[in-house]
């Protein structure tokens, strides 16, 4: 999927290698669409984050400890790694990692395909580069960076498009980052520990938010707040949430139309409110004098 970054803004330019397995070394260099090169070719960082399996876990388990010893580099929470066990591999998402004393336990945003033994491998196979603002100081599409890396002695080539907008979607796949934002998750009914309202709330951003403001003529790109949609965002996952009740209950039924309702509201509510919208795309957000708040009520 291409990445948006925010026009004289630093950025990082990452990618996941399609052979999934940890690069040794290589560069990359940027283009704009029309092939004018503002960054010659440049060495690329690679995450050396690795681990070898001290501990086994069943299949279908969310997580996994891992010996501090068998442990290099620091895995972070949003990124993706590989587990390599007897000839299978399964790409994953890091939840978020709990370093103790002696271990370190690993958790998952999906559960384990298959059982994982002590001969399994974990490694890294994202590579990056840090941009600066210089290089996404003009709004374009359809940049791209052609990629020169080494995996297991072999070269390796990739192309990755990309485009300079006004604005970038806030939302983090960090699952400690969303606990930390979203206070309303236990007054939802959700456990914010539990890996379905993690995915829930991804589902609900990607498949609900971003279409309903499609439908609306608005292209999220352009949007100059993008905080102001955290409301929209909060009733559309407590609509989720009371339609997934009322399919269990046909008694709460009513409370899902009532949470249908509120949504219909808040987005009419937010559509009003456009001084968060660049609606002619001049950088400029449109009817600044024009501030509203935008006030929501969740119900269950």
């Amino acid at each position: 999927m291409k990445v948006n970054f925010r026009e004289d803004t630093a950025a990082t330019l990452e990618l996941y290698v399609p052979e999934k397995s940890a690069v040794t070394s290589g560069t990359v260099a940027l283009y704009r669409s029309t092939g004018e090169e503002i960054q010659a070719a440049a060495a690329l960082t690679a995450d050396t984050t690795s681990a070898t399996c001290a501990n086994t876990a069943s299949q279908g388990a969310s997580s996994l400890v891992l010996a501090n010893t068998d442990v290099t580099g620091t895995f972070v929470a949003g990124r993706k790694y590989v587990l390599k066990e007897a000839g299978q591999s399964w790409e994953f998402t890091c939840k978020s990692a709990s370093a103790g004393v002696s271990n370190t336990t690993l958790y998952f945003t999906q559960r384990l395909p298959f059982a994982v033994t002590t001969d399994s491998t974990i490694e890294s196979h994202r590579i990056s580069y840090a941009l600066t603002a210089t290089h996404t100081e003009e709004r374009d599409e359809n940049y791209y960076a052609t990629w020169v890396y080494v995996v297991d002695s072999d070269t390796k080539y990739a192309t990755q498009t990309f485009d300079v907008v006004a604005s970038v979607e806030w939302y983090s796949t960090t699952w400690d980052y969303v606990r930390g934002t979203y206070t309303w998750i236990d007054d939802i009914g959700l456990d914010d520990d539990d890996l379905d309202a993690y995915n829930m709330l991804r589902s609900a951003w990607t498949n609900r938010v971003v279409p309903a403001l499609a439908v609306k003529g608005i292209d999220i790109a352009r949007v100059r707040d993008i905080d102001q949609l955290r409301p929209l965002h909060a009733a559309l996952v407590s609509e989720t949430v009371a339609q997934n009740e009322a399919m269990r209950d046909p008694q709460k039924v009513e409370a899902y139309d009532i949470a249908q309702q509120n949504s219909a509201n808040v987005l009419e509510m937010l559509i009003a409110a456009t001084s968060w919208y660049d609606e002619d795309d001049d950088l400029v957000a449109e009817r600044t004098e024009e501030e509203h708040l935008v006030q929501y009520r969740l119900r269950r």
